[in-house]
């Protein structure tokens, strides 16, 4: 089951140098039906003064992964280790139907169930994905984050519209959708961008596999004067 929690609605704390969001029970913020997920026990979203941080403290048989949505971030441990943390990331986010998705696997021969239970995969309810669904989802990624665009296929935006607004988006947040068409004048320039950033190593895209099954699988196509788009044809 897919339980929606509004950013805003989470527990938090504000320190003045870090304002947190506590998904589960944490620190003063107890949640009895949000204890943790599985070996999973603290999820936070900080948001840390410049030039301030968390004093020295210990941590025990713990594990700590840290995604850095804007800025940079040190880290340092008391044997002289330290390590620095820069936005830029991808973190690409991909869906399924939830229903006939073995037996997807098995027509394909990928492992959509396998990257499904890692956590590579999301699904969604039923045999199709829902506007409704990637609305609500959308929502969530403009309460966590600072989103400054989001670009869209304008073919099926029409659909996908009224179902922002019902998921309370603003006429200021709808500005922040930009049209990104699919013919070489938008794709040409957009590819170009990525292949330098690639061939740059600015890119850290952590060897995502189903990110790596898309990428091995598209096919570019050149028109008379040199511009380049994704065939999906092909």
């Amino acid at each position: 089951m897919i339980e929606l929690r509004p950013f805003a609605k989470l527990g938090g704390a504000d320190h003045g140098w870090l304002k947190a969001k506590h998904h589960f029970s944490f620190g003063s913020h107890y949640d009895p039906d949000n204890m943790g997920h599985g070996a999973l026990r603290v999820w936070n979203d900080d948001e840390i003064a410049a030039n301030s941080g968390f004093p020295p403290h210990p941590h025990r048989d713990m594990e700590i992964i840290t995604y850095v949505r804007e800025g940079a971030i040190t880290h340092q441990d008391s044997l002289g280790n330290k390590g620095r943390t820069e936005a830029g990331d991808v973190h690409p986010t991909f869906w399924l139907p939830s229903e006939g998705l073995a037996e997807k696997a098995r027509n394909d021969r990928v492992p959509y169930d396998l990257w499904e239970s890692q956590g590579f995969l999301q699904t969604t309810p039923g045999r199709a994905i829902e506007y409704e669904f990637v609305a609500e989802h959308l929502r969530g990624v403009f309460d966590r984050c600072n989103v400054r665009a989001i670009a869209f296929d304008r073919y099926n935006m029409k659909f996908l519209k009224p179902w922002l607004e019902k998921a309370g988006f603003s006429d200021e947040e709808l500005e922040r959708f930009i049209e990104f068409g699919q013919g070489f004048v938008s794709m040409s320039p957009a590819l170009r961008e990525t292949e330098s950033l690639l061939l740059g190593n600015k890119l850290r895209h952590g060897k995502h596999p189903v990110l790596t099954m898309c990428a091995s699988n598209a096919v570019t196509i050149t028109d008379s004067t040199g511009n380049r788009k994704l065939a999906k044809q092909k």
